[in-house]
Formats: structure tokens, sequence, C-alpha cells
């Protein structure tokens, strides 16, 4: 079949919650299905190092984008930061007409532009089993802080008014089955998993546990785990201010041993992580979250947070010892490195955390 004969590509905008997991189902449809391909934006700002022209963005000043502009060459366009953003139309239909599926990961505004431009195109909303896996998503990965999982829960709570506006609502489950079902929905070669209004009435399900959470959260001034069920919502207890103030009675004003409950929710977070990395998870049958079990290893003392102070006392009592056994300290050190080096992976011995 010559190129010519090719079918037509379709154009595939995605959307989801912030944490939904969106950017990686993105990544394991491209690779499992080589047909599918990103779409290329123009921008007003610069070429950073390492960029090329027509790969990562098409680089134009701004009196070419205004131009490209007032011809409607965009399919959407925004600003941000003084900067311009728009999705060339010409780009698009070009690799749709080479066979390709082209893909907008773009948020819900953008959408909606585009499907005034092109009402074939195919609007995908991604949202996750509940609402509890959303936050340990966000709570769990430690890269936000407070105010920043709060202001992205908020968003998530405003943006479910908008996904009916959507034409499939898609729930992240599992990453390649979810990849699977994106695919099937494009081409047509199964229904979807859900109709859409199951999945508008599990995302009005999810808002209004999102909303009691956070609710929670202003009464309790805590930002700690949840466990969500279909028709109730209850806290994990005990929650992080209760935590913060059980770890700090070990401390003192001067030198609290946490200073913030974010402090709590990085060193957890940390601790899920560890068991996951380390396979504690596989090795035994937990029905539970990591997080909630870190949560629970900390308060009854399994795993600990050490103040700076601790810390530092401790670190000098090891250099002390070191000191001790070996007249050069470097010695010590490549000593001691020998025999962690040595020692057995996968022990069930629980490092305690040390977050400062």
């Amino acid at each position: 079949m010559s190129q010519n004969d090719k079918a037509k590509g379709r154009l595939l905008v995605v959307s989801g919650y912030s944490g939904v997991g969106k950017g990686t189902v993105i990544k394991a449809l491209m690779k499992q299905h080589p047909e599918y391909v990103f779409s290329v934006s123009a921008t007003t700002r610069a070429a950073r190092p390492g960029e090329v022209d027509g790969r990562e963005y098409f680089f134009v000043t701004q009196e070419t984008f205004a131009e490209w502009l007032a011809d409607g060459r965009f399919l959407e366009h925004t600003t941000y930061l003084d900067r311009s953003y728009g999705t060339p139309r010409d780009y698009v239909e070009s690799r749709q007409d080479e066979g390709c599926h082209v893909i907008l990961d773009i948020e819900v505004e953008g959408a909606l532009n585009v499907k005034k431009a092109c009402p074939e195109a195919i609007l995908i909303y991604i949202i996750p089993p509940g609402a509890g896996e959303l936050i340990e998503r966000l709570t769990g990965r430690g890269t936000e802080t407070e105010e920043q999982v709060i202001g992205r829960l908020n968003k998530a709570i405003e943006e479910t008014a908008v996904i009916p506006s959507y034409d499939h609502v898609v729930v992240n489950r599992e990453v390649q089955e979810t990849a699977d079902e994106i695919d099937a929905l494009v081409t047509g070669s199964a229904p979807p998993r859900l109709t859409k209004e199951e999945g508008l009435a599990l995302a009005r399900s999810i808002r209004a546990d999102l909303a009691a959470y956070l609710k929670k959260v202003e009464e309790h001034d805590t930002i700690s785990g949840s466990v969500f069920t279909d028709k109730e919502t209850t806290m994990i207890h005990p929650s992080y201010s209760e935590l913060m103030t059980k770890i700090n009675a070990n401390g003192t004003a001067e030198d609290p041993v946490v200073k913030s409950r974010y402090s709590i929710v990085m060193g957890t977070a940390k601790r899920a992580r560890q068991m996951v990395d380390n396979g504690y998870m596989e090795q035994e049958d937990h029905s539970r979250k990591p997080l909630s079990i870190a949560v629970e290893e900390l308060d009854e003392g399994r795993i600990r947070i050490l103040s700076d102070a601790e810390y530092a006392r401790m670190k000098a009592e090891k250099e002390a010892e070191r000191a001790a056994r070996f007249a050069d300290p470097a010695e010590g050190e490549e000593a001691e490195e020998a025999a962690e080096a040595a020692e057995p992976e996968g022990g069930e011995e629980k490092e305690p955390e040390q977050e400062n």
C-alpha cells in the first residue's frame, strides 16, 4: 500500500487529573503501538541547549506566531509567562495523512478548543480508580509541598465539571491495560470498559470523596493519607498531625524532631518507596498501601525520624568510633564500605529514616 493509500490517522486528545499517570500511559501506548506520535507545538520561547527545531518544538518569533494565529493555523493556543504555545494544524494533519494517530497531551481548556476546531477528534479523560489512589500518588511521591498537593486536588474537583465534554472516560488501574483500552477506543477494535455514564458517575464519586478529604484537612490541619470506600471516607489513624505531636514529645521546643507535617509526609513516603524497591510488598501479602504501612511503622516505633541534633550526634559518635578503631579515618571508611558491601541484600531489618 502506498503512502497515498494509507488510511488517515486519528487525532487523540488526552487529559486527566494531575497525578493520575497520564504521561506514563501515553509512553506505554506509543511504545506498544508505533503508529501513535506526539504532536509538536509551536512556541515563542527560545530553544534550550540540545533542543532541535521541529523535534521538541517549532521555535518561531512572536510576529510569526501572531501571523499563524490570525491565519487560523492553530488548533489551540495559550500564553504562559509571556510565552505563546500553539498546536499547528498543518503539522497534525500531515502526520494524520501519513497514517499516524496524533496525540495531544493538553489541559481541558485546550482540549475543548481542539474539539471545536476538529469535531472528529477523540477526547479521552483519564481518572484514577478512586480518590484514595490519587491522594496516595500525590503525597507518596514526595515532590510537592502540602499547598501544592491541596491545589492539585482542588483542581481535580474543578475539572470534574468539564469531563462530560469528553468522548470517553478511562480508569487507569494498570498502565498497559489503560494504554490498550485507549488504542481500542481509537481504532474501534473493542468497546469501552465503562460506558460514559459509568465513567462520569465514578468521576462524581471521586469529586465528592476529594471534597470530603479536603474538608477533613481543613478541620484537622493535616494532609494525612485516606482510605476511601464506595460510600464512605475514613481517615487513616494516626494522622500526620497526631504523629507530629507524638514524635516531638521526644524533642524540645528549641530542637523539635520534626518542624512540619511535611517532614513526616516525606519520611513515610521514602519508607514506602523503600518497601517497594526492596520487594517487601511482594514478600508479604499486604492488602494495604505501602504508605499506610509506613505510617503504622512510625507510630509503633518500628522506624523513627531523627532530629537534626540527634542525627549530628550519631554521626559524630560513628566518626569517633571509626577513629578509635583505625589510625587512619580513610582506612576506617574503606573497611566499613567493604563490610556493607558484604552484607546480604533483602534483609528484614528496617533502617530508621533520617529525615530532617
